[in-house]
């Protein structure tokens, strides 16, 4: 269905995005991408598949070469760590760099518009890591990790079809992806060229119909611009496959492609632990991290001396605090709380992200407690310090009350 996708990016006017199949080595994910290879041309690293291992300027090319079909990218893992974020980005913006000629004129650009189709056993994100490098959240939702597992213990397959084993299956769908190849894609172009020639705006209506069921069936309430825009990318390929049924180039029955797509869109957004913005769960996740890693080092222990005053444990010495951490009383049972100092909030539990939207992204999660006010941080009284403004965030962050 994805390889369908890419001649009705202009269509529907959606940009250049992509998916990337990522799972353990002999899990199917490259025999998918052989199948959607054939139906361009020959569905093997000699004809469609093309290999990661290459510089971003190599790659200009090639998608120019591919527009308005579909760029397959075998193996991320033979990618350059430090180059695959750009990549990403660059092919999701459609334009290559701009370069001067020979007499310090602006050389034309070359453009595309294309869909692209990634595997590999690492994610970009692990790949990224490498090099030292984070992921931003435009990179992540321009190109989608899609776990080649589809929970039936045959990797990427949920069924044999009369095969005796998923590797019988998978040999067999690549010989014949390097066999018999190329004429879905003739015969698909020539009824979607007919129909836009005669009713342009019938066959946008059509893409569209599928793609608002596809939203009202798999699209969360509420959910953030990022994820509405990967939903919009599953709607196309869902659109794609049931076009191709519905001409008789694919022998599906109706809605199979539609199911399909949705079933990797759900499984995307359970891997990616909801429909929020991808900056806030980051945010969560760093701050969980720095406490798991920290909360016995870094955080002084605070505690109720006999006559009920707050005092410090001077039995152990906290180098480089980040904050303190007392045990309160609530209805579900007494848990700690870590009160982090706010420059040490800013500058190092939140390193490399916005702090403000970090601790609003935790007071809307429950694990932050703001003041009465509303503000985000509360005024406690510290011992030897006096009151002094922290961030308040509970023990539930660890996912466990008593953590």
């Amino acid at each position: 269905s994805a390889a369908f996708a890419g001649p009705l990016l202009d269509i529907a006017g959606e940009q250049s995005g992509g998916i990337h199949l990522v799972g353990k080595s002999q899990s199917g994910k490259s025999t998918s991408a052989y199948i959607a290879g054939s139906v361009w041309g020959r569905g093997d690293r000699d004809g469609q598949i093309r290999a990661w291992r290459g510089t971003a300027n190599g790659l200009e090319g090639v998608a120019s070469e591919t527009s308005d079909t579909v760029l397959i990218l075998d193996e991320m893992g033979q990618a350059d760590s430090r180059e695959v974020g750009d990549i990403i980005y660059m092919l999701a913006n459609n334009t290559g760099k701009m370069r001067a000629g020979r007499s310090g004129n602006a050389r034309t650009r070359k453009t595309w518009r294309v869909f692209f189709l990634s595997t590999g056993e690492v994610t970009l994100a692990a790949k990224m890591g490498e090099a030292g490098k984070r992921t931003m959240a435009g990179q992540e939702v321009r190109l989608v990790n899609i776990s080649a597992d589809a929970g039936a213990g045959m990797g990427a397959f949920e069924n044999l079809h009369d095969m005796e084993s998923g590797g019988a299956l998978s040999d067999h769908l690549r010989v014949a992806s390097r066999t018999w190849y190329g004429t879905a894609s003739r015969a698909f172009l020539s009824r979607l060229a007919q129909d836009r020639g005669n009713d342009a705006e019938g066959l946008l209506e059509a893409i569209k119909a599928i793609r608002a069921r596809f939203d009202d069936a798999y699209l969360p309430e509420g959910a953030d611009g990022q994820v509405r825009s990967v939903s919009a990318r599953f709607s196309l390929i869902a659109a794609g496959g049931e076009l191709a049924a519905g001409y008789g180039v694919l022998p599906w029955q109706g809605g199979e492609a539609f199911r399909a797509a949705g079933a990797c869109f759900q499984s995307w957004l359970a891997e990616r632990g909801g429909a929020g913005a991808s900056e806030d769960q980051q945010a969560i996740e760093q701050v969980r991290a720095f406490i798991e890693e920290h909360g016995e080092s870094r955080f002084t222990n605070l505690s109720r001396d006999t006559g009920g005053e707050v005092v410090a444990n001077e039995n152990i010495r906290t180098n480089y605090r980040a904050g303190f951490k007392r045990r309160v009383g609530t209805p579900e049972g007494d848990q700690w709380q870590y009160l982090l100092l706010p420059e040490m909030f800013r500058k190092e539990v939140c390193k490399g992200l916005d702090a403000k939207r970090a601790a609003r992204a935790l007071c809307d999660a429950g694990y932050l407690l703001p003041d009465p006010s509303g503000r985000m941080s509360q005024s406690v009284r510290i011992p030897d310090v006096g009151r002094s403004r922290v961030y308040v965030v509970s023990s539930a962050i660890m996912g466990d009350d008593d953590a």
